[in-house]
């Protein structure tokens, strides 16, 4: 054997020995890389559950609070039909609620028949509808 072909081999097995270390370099690095960037996903994830739940706890206890004090409100303002939608006014725009109702006991305003069921909604950003929906084909003590 020559010594150059002795040469050619020795280079020829020290480049496949040093492509199998860089193969398995950026083999490890990639596999570093790929957990790390699983486990910012997590928790970019996470995050965002988070604060999803946070919205949605906060939006309930807002509905709560509100549907709270819309009772008080209308509990002082049961004199007339009239008086309860304004009050349902006053506490859908001051609770910036999209909608609100209050129902009431079989025949509780005599002229307005059995069911009085006050609703009052936002048609757009600026206006609102005011509607009596109770009715036989609401009948609202069915669901209680």
């Amino acid at each position: 054997m020559s010594r150059s072909n002795l040469a050619r081999r020795i280079t020829w097995h020290v480049i496949v020995i040093m492509s199998l270390f860089n193969v398995l370099i950026i083999g490890a690095i990639l596999v570093f890389v790929f957990r790390v960037s699983l486990v910012n996903s997590d928790m970019r994830g996470q995050y965002v559950v988070d604060g999803i739940e946070g919205k949605i706890e906060s939006t309930l206890w807002a509905v709560h609070v509100g549907a709270a004090n819309s009772r008080d409100e209308i509990e002082r303002n049961l004199e007339s039909p009239e008086q309860v939608f304004d009050a349902l006014e006053r506490e859908i725009t001051v609770n910036r609620f999209m909608g609100c109702f209050a129902a009431f006991e079989p025949d509780y305003f005599k002229g307005q028949g059995r069911w009085f069921e006050a609703y009052i909604y936002h048609t757009d950003s600026t206006r609102l509808k005011r509607q009596q929906i109770g009715s036989p084909s609401h009948d609202y003590f069915e669901f209680i």
